[in-house]
């Protein structure tokens, strides 16, 4: 973690690449990092109810799209997260995935001067090019979560 710990944060999850964790465990590791003041996951329409209760009493504001369009949603919120001022204050971008389809993205990210986040898995199947591109990287447990 970085010695600062007073990010304000955005926090956007990829729930097809990471609906295997647990968003409360996906929070509480973003939460050291500062304060999260945006909380979505990006979900497809045959996510299960299961899925969207938990994102919900999480405090998590699902995002429904059609299953080809949740990493292009996901990226285009990623963009207007960074780049709007109505999100200035925002500094500190957390996007929970494993897919390579977001190092563009971030490294856009960059150039607006936001720091960048990846949550990933703890075992195997994250994006190498996308760890090696955030500024920081945290892992959860992938476990199956009955939704």
């Amino acid at each position: 973690m970085d010695g600062d710990l007073d990010y304000r944060i955005a926090l956007l999850v990829d729930g097809p690449n990471m609906f295997k964790s647990s968003f409360e465990d996906i929070y509480n590791k973003v939460k050291g990092y500062g304060r999260v003041e945006l909380r979505e996951t990006y979900l497809d329409k045959h996510a299960s109810p299961g899925l969207i209760e938990s994102a919900l009493n999480n405090g998590f504001r699902p995002v429904i799209e059609a299953p080809e369009d949740v990493d292009t949603a996901l990226a285009a919120r990623i963009m207007e997260v960074a780049c709007s001022p109505r999100y200035s204050h925002i500094n500190l971008i957390a996007i929970a995935s494993r897919d390579s389809d977001y190092v563009p993205v971030v490294n856009r990210v960059k150039e607006y001067e936001k720091k960048t986040l990846m949550i990933g898995f703890t075992t195997n199947g994250n994006s190498t090019s996308l760890r090696n591109t955030v500024d920081f990287f945290e892992a959860v447990d992938e476990r199956y979560s009955g939704y």
